[in-house]
């Protein structure tokens, strides 16, 4: 899903994102044009593995989709740590409208969530982990 279909689709790496002091938020600019295929991928402290931020992520990606409806894929790579029962993972995107998406595999995979906005650009990531009962 992730790889380059062409030589001139555009790949965005310059999303870099800033651990906040509350343990449980990242913030920057993750973005994607409206106009263009292309994709963008959270970066902290330029590093692309975010495993050390959010215990069992990754990555996490933001693209455009390319099917009949134009709407946008919020993707994240990873798993949710045998301690928890899942990780929620929340995104605001440019309108201030927050999305939710919960993961709970054991196995590292992509996860994702479809969406429509008029401003996909992703500002602020959050992550809660629920415990076992």
């Amino acid at each position: 899903m992730l790889d380059k279909k062409n030589e001139d689709r555009y790949f965005n790496k310059e999303c870099p994102f800033k651990k906040e002091l509350a343990e449980s938020r990242i913030t920057g600019m993750l973005s994607v044009d409206k106009d263009r295929d292309n994709e963008s991928a959270v970066t902290i402290n330029e590093d692309t593995t975010l495993e050390f931020t959010i215990p069992g992520i990754r990555h996490i990606h933001l693209q455009r989709d390319e099917g009949i409806v134009r709407d946008y894929v919020f993707l994240v790579y990873g798993h949710c740590p045998e301690e928890f029962e899942e990780v929620e993972i929340s995104f605001k995107d440019g309108t201030g409208e927050v999305r939710t998406l919960k993961i709970s595999s054991r196995e590292n995979k992509w996860h994702t969530e479809r969406f429509e906005s008029e401003d996909p650009n992703i500002s602020e990531i959050r992550w809660d982990y629920k415990t076992k009962n």
